[in-house]
């Protein structure tokens, strides 16, 4: 082998070993919601709509019976079991039973930000031309 083609693998292999300790997980799906450090209290379950909404964050959860809307962080790698995440759209409106995790304090008048840890019972409401359809869905649980 000539000087130059082993200079030419050796650059080769450093640069791939330095890519595959750079690169870290594919996703960071691996991580779960409940074990985020950033935390400010403990999960609780509710039952909920969730929906795409115009702002940030775009993924909330209205609490049924109440006035009251979280929004699904954006800043956390499993801020949404990712099965659940793959079905939502503009169009689409997810009812369920919830365990989700604060990211902030409630208070009254202001979002608060959680991540879904969990979804139970759900229910997938689309509007097809104009139709409503309703359809169950798998639960979903972790990253």
């Amino acid at each position: 082998m000539t000087p130059w083609k082993r200079r030419v693998r050796m650059a080769a292999a450093l640069f791939l070993a330095t890519l595959a300790l750079c690169a870290g997980p594919a996703s960071g799906r691996e991580v779960s919601c409940k074990d985020d450090p950033e935390l400010v209290g403990p999960c609780f379950s509710l039952h909920g709509m969730l929906f795409i909404a115009n702002g940030s964050p775009s993924a909330r959860i209205l609490r049924l019976g109440t006035k009251r809307i979280l929004g699904i962080s954006e800043n956390s790698d499993a801020y949404m079991p990712a099965a659940l995440e793959e079905r939502l759209t503009w169009d689409d409106i997810v009812y369920g039973d919830f365990t989700v995790c604060p990211f902030t304090q409630s208070r009254p008048g202001v979002m608060q930000f959680v991540c879904i840890e969990a979804a139970s019972h759900l229910v997938l409401q689309r509007y097809v031309a104009g139709k409503r359809t309703l359809s169950r869905l798998p639960d979903s649980v972790g990253p």
